[in-house]
């Protein structure tokens, strides 16, 4: 359930997430690629609300105790009759104390 500001009332919506990982051992500083999709549905619309690629990307080892994730994610969203596009790339380092 999700709180439109702007509506004043509470929207039902629900996220519905598939996450694929593959994890290496010994392919040099490549660790893991990993995908995700995930959907929304927005009940009081009757239909979809949005997609996102959220995020495919890789995971390289950089020492013992860091790591960096390369990733990139699509974001569609639906309004009246219309889908947008936004294209995301980013890079997330990683410390483990």
């Amino acid at each position: 359930m999700r709180w439109n500001e702007s509506a004043g009332k509470p929207r039902p919506r629900t996220r519905h997430r598939a996450l694929l990982t593959r994890y290496f051992g010994g392919v040099g500083p490549l660790t893991a690629i990993y995908a995700s999709n995930e959907f929304l549905l927005e009940h009081d619309r009757g239909g979809r609300g949005g997609n996102r690629l959220v995020p495919e990307g890789l995971t390289l080892r950089l020492s013992g105790w860091a790591s960096m994730d390369l990733f990139y994610m699509a974001r569609s969203s639906h309004a009246v009759g219309h889908w947008s596009h936004d294209h995301i790339a980013g890079v997330v380092l990683k410390i483990t104390l």
